[in-house]
């Protein structure tokens, strides 16, 4: 499954089982059901945008990606128009090597999702362009006697407990400990 191990994150006292946290090679795109709304830029000095999340009020999202693509959203213009048109009250912005993002908390996304000011929030989809996506590996010691003679004991971490996808280092430590819990009390 993974093979770019990062780290042992924990050992029981018998040594015979550990949890590692390793890179998701594989990470789906987040999606952002209680994050606020995204517009992406293709390419990093484009005004061609694209909302990647868009919520509950269409003309609302048009304007914006509108006002993105006149002004470009590092033109205060855009900012100002942002704030003084759709109650926005924070504004973050990301680039990658290929696209640009911007999101934002606009009235009409905190009057339908109850988000209170500034609650734009990018911080899966920030650790998904860095590559911050991550998944543990729960593995017990286990010894193998072979039947015939001519081939050497030895013994072998297998995988008992595995799940990726966890947006920041956070996330997947957090779920790294309770999978390791439940499997030390299953091995007890």
């Amino acid at each position: 499954m993974m093979n770019n191990r990062i780290e042992v994150w924990k050992v029981n006292e018998e040594g015979n089982l550990r949890v590692a946290i390793d890179y998701d090679e594989y990470p789906d795109e987040p999606y952002f059901y209680a994050g606020s709304p995204l517009l992406r830029f293709n390419g990093r000095y484009s005004r061609d945008t694209e909302h990647v999340y868009g919520y509950v009020n269409d003309a609302c999202d048009s304007a914006v990606a509108g006002a993105a693509r006149k002004w470009g959203i590092d033109d205060p213009r855009f900012e100002k128009y942002l704030r003084a048109y759709h109650g926005v009250t924070e504004i973050k912005t990301f680039s990658t090597r290929d696209y640009r993002y911007v999101t934002y908390d606009s009235q009409c996304f905190k009057d339908e999702t109850g988000a209170p000011d500034g609650s734009a929030d990018f911080t899966e989809y920030e650790a998904w362009c860095n590559g911050e996506v991550y998944a543990y590996v729960v593995e017990k010691l286990v010894h193998w006697t072979p039947d015939d003679p001519e081939f050497p004991a030895r013994d072998e971490w297998e995988t008992v407990d595995s799940c990726g996808g966890f947006y920041g280092d956070d996330a997947v430590k957090e779920a790294a400990d309770q999978a390791f819990a439940e499997a030390t009390e299953a091995e007890g």
